[in-house]
């Protein structure tokens, strides 16, 4: 039986608990990340490929939250803003008070011929100074480069050390198995709205450490998945997801998980 006095501590300690979580939550610094601003012919994929790597890159440094994508959008419609203006310190103050956040990440997308200049930048909303701001020079017009490009250009933006890819089959320094990167291919997907679906279904599968898309040509949607899970588990989670899009359902049909590729038929 436990006396008054041991009941009473223990429901501090779980207060003093609840309330550093709270506090490490608040400590977060809001940031807004706006839709790339692009030059030259660039894809949906590859602008939806850069907002997801910046987006993925603050998250997982565990300083940052992220405003609401959504909200973002409206707010900027609402008050009419164009992307030329948010340098003004005004604009930038208003458009920060209206979202709560204290930075805007900002980026300018420049294609020329199959070469992409990405120009990223932070605007503090107290001042609208750009405080930080870096660049890179992707050769390759694909995904895959899009995202690695920009995830460095996050670290010099941010004077984050990015650390080495760890061998996936050995195991990484705390004892824990690495994540491993599979491969998911996915066939009969009609439109880039259900591979975006797809990819927050898949993201929001336990054991999920990250996700991003490889390539969309056709009706073959390909992504790569980081997880500490078995290629038969993810398989099973995937089996899972059910997306519902233009007044019907879809389903994906897992029907090959051999090695570090999964095979799934949308129907």
């Amino acid at each position: 039986m436990f006396n008054p006095q041991q009941i009473c501590k223990a429901v501090a300690l779980c207060l003093t608990a609840l309330i550093g979580i709270t506090m490490a939550a608040q400590d977060k610094r809001p940031v807004a990340v706006l839709e790339p601003y692009t030059t030259g012919p660039v894809s949906d994929l590859n602008k939806k490929t850069v907002r997801g790597a910046m987006d993925s890159f603050l998250v997982n440094t565990g300083i940052y939250k992220l405003v609401d994508r959504a909200r973002t959008e409206q707010v900027l419609k609402e008050q009419r803003i164009q992307r030329s203006q948010i340098g003004d310190p005004r604009t930038a103050k208003m458009l920060g008070l209206r979202l709560k956040a204290d930075l805007i990440c900002v980026t300018d997308l420049i294609k020329e011929g199959g070469y992409f200049n990405a120009q990223l930048s932070i605007v503090d909303v107290k001042t609208g100074e750009i405080t930080n701001a870096a660049q890179k020079l992707i050769a390759k017009d694909d995904p895959s480069s899009v995202e690695k490009a920009i995830k460095e250009a996050m670290a010099e933006l941010l004077g984050i050390k990015i650390d080495p890819p760890q061998d996936k089959r050995g195991k990484s320094g705390d004892g824990e198995m690495s994540a491993s990167r599979i491969t998911v291919m996915v066939q009969g997907v009609p439109n880039y709205s259900l591979v975006d679906g797809l990819e927050k279904g898949i993201r929001g599968t336990r054991g999920v450490d990250n996700v991003s898309v490889i390539d969309y040509q056709g009706s073959l949607a390909t992504f790569e998945v980081r997880t500490k899970l078995s290629t038969q588990d993810l398989a099973g989670g995937i089996g899972q997801i059910g997306l519902n899009h233009n007044y019907r359902t879809w389903t994906f049909r897992v029907y090959e998980a051999t090695g570090n590729i999964i095979r799934v038929q949308c129907q």
